[in-house]
């Protein structure tokens, strides 16, 4: 069965999993572990959903889930401050993330979600440590001559799961630098206060061809959070990259960011007086 480690080294059934109405097990209910010590979490291949709350505010420190598992519930492991290892399974495919899942989660420094499909709404939201975030599949993008002995090389890595991301999905991660967003990216509006308050930001690159991926103030809207209030906030260095002619380089340099294009040491920024630059620093 499904069991976990607590603080004690001591192995320990977990025995509040149920099946849910389409016979799928999942580990559900608000705070159910909030008054345990649980410290180490390993999830067995018949589990495939943690349920919303279920480690909200534990002392819970590692994680690592089954290639079984497809959603991590809202507020799942918010609050966990401990939390500083979690790993979901190499071949697990189409991993939702809920909404808040890792709210305010400063333990992580780095986390794989090569395998997501969906970010919710402020699901890193104030993980203040975290760094690096990996959105993209280990491999190469096509079976070109690489790995099959014919010399050919492998192209960069751009394929991964990811379809959509939620407002304020990684607000106030003051660490991250950099997000690459893989070619099965779909939402074309994402919206710049997904990233309010990341001030170490230096790189936002969306790879493929022709991606959908864009970005969105929501000046308009909410008289809230504007490009302006985005290019404030990020690191001094920062710029956008994609492909040339894609509806994110029309952003970008409308907006008064860099633009590299992919594959290219070419910068582009227009600057105040309506005029575009071209240089190879970008800056």
């Amino acid at each position: 069965g499904n069991q976990y480690v607590d603080d004690q080294n001591n192995i320990q059934d977990v025995v509040t999993s149920h099946l849910d109405e389409n016979g799928v097990t999942q580990i559900d209910g608000k705070g159910i572990f909030s008054t345990a010590t649980v410290s180490s979490l390993i999830v067995e291949p018949n589990l495939v959903g943690i349920g919303n709350y279920a480690f909200a505010g534990t002392h819970i420190s590692t994680v690592e889930l089954s290639d079984s598992v497809v959603e991590i519930g809202n507020h799942a492991f918010s609050g966990c401050d401990s939390l500083s290892s979690f790993t979901i399974g190499a071949n697990a495919l189409n991993v939702v993330i809920g909404d808040h899942a890792f709210y305010n989660c400063s333990g992580l420094t780095e986390f794989d979600a090569c395998n997501a499909m969906k970010i919710g709404d402020s699901a890193f939201e104030a993980c203040r440590n975290l760094a690096k975030v990996n959105l993209l599949r280990p491999g190469a993008v096509d079976g070109s001559g690489a790995g099959d002995g014919s010399g050919g090389e492998a192209e960069p890595t751009i394929s991964g799961s990811l379809i959509s991301m939620g407002y304020y999905a990684f607000a106030y991660c003051v660490a991250l630098g950099e997000l690459i967003f893989p070619n099965t990216y779909s939402e074309s509006d994402i919206r710049v206060s997904t990233f309010e308050g990341c001030t170490s930001l230096k790189h936002i690159y969306a790879t493929g061809e022709t991606t959908r991926v864009n970005f969105v103030d929501n000046y308009k809207e909410d008289k809230y959070y504007s490009f302006k209030d985005f290019r404030q906030s990020v690191d001094s260095t920062f710029y956008f990259e994609g492909p040339k002619g894609s509806a994110l380089e029309n952003t970008a340099i409308t907006n008064y960011f860099v633009f590299k294009y992919s594959n290219e040491e070419i910068y582009e920024k227009k600057i105040p007086d309506e005029t575009s630059t071209l240089s190879n620093d970008g800056f």
